[in-house]
């Protein structure tokens, strides 16, 4: 059995595939507890001239980058028997009383190691939820494979530099199999992961789109917005005042 690390709420989101203000309610409920962790990570680097910062050995890259300094923030953790509370779903904690839920959350921890729980009258099954959380935290485990992220800017595919939202942009508006027709130097893994990755760590910003260039213009062209009337009258100097 993978042993299930603390992650960030945004992580938890991926992981019990639920939206970051339910897990907020149950947090905000005392029904699930989470801890301060500080998190050191990379600061923004800035960029130097390419020509002074390689005149004086300090630029990485072609482009000039300084390495990146890093930045200490304090970011709270959910713990992996939160997680599992958060597993068992919406409806069953709906269906039960404030007590009965907190009552819940102490059954788990107090048997981490059991596939069900008992509460009152209810029995609680714990297996699937704990089978569920083990694939997608190795998922989350997975997901940085293969993808760089420099301070400043956005992740790539390693050895590329094709982006990593963008792929899962049009990977879940378009689908894996066109996307990869678009995208031939890319696999099947990659795509899959990239839209992981995005789910994991959700875009901030203007999003990408979710169609290609060309298959956009290919969908009006099949539309015959491109089509041309052979019996219009031809276009005169005038038309264009």
């Amino acid at each position: 059995m993978i042993q299930i690390e603390p992650v960030t709420l945004q992580e938890a989101q991926f992981l019990v595939d639920r939206p970051i203000d339910e897990i907020n309610k149950a947090i905000e409920r005392g029904e699930v507890t989470t801890r301060i962790e500080l998190v050191t990570t990379p600061a923004q680097a800035k960029r130097k001239r390419v020509r002074s910062a390689v005149q004086r050995g300090r630029a990485t890259n072609a482009r000039g980058y300084a390495p990146p300094k890093t930045s200490t923030q304090k970011v709270r953790m959910l713990g992996p028997e939160g997680l599992v509370y958060l597993a068992l779903g919406k409806d069953l904690q709906e269906s039960l009383t404030p007590m009965a839920r907190r009552r819940l959350v102490e059954a788990i921890q107090a048997s981490s190691a059991t596939d069900k729980v008992t509460i009152g009258f209810v029995q609680v099954q714990l297996k699937e939820a704990r089978a569920k959380l083990a694939r997608r935290y190795k998922a989350l485990r997975d997901v940085h494979t293969g993808i760089d992220k420099r301070a400043g800017t956005e992740p790539m595919f390693r050895g590329t530099d094709v982006k990593v939202y963008q792929i899962a942009a049009l990977a879940e508006g378009q689908g894996v199999d066109e996307t990869l027709e678009d995208y031939p130097g890319l696999k099947r893994k990659q795509v899959l992961r990239a839209l992981d990755y995005a789910r994991a760590y959700p875009k901030k910003g203007r999003p990408y789109p979710a169609r290609s260039l060309k298959r956009a213009i290919g969908n009006l062209a099949a539309s015959g917005v491109f089509a041309v009337d052979e019996d219009a009258p031809p276009l005169r100097p005038d038309d264009f005042r």
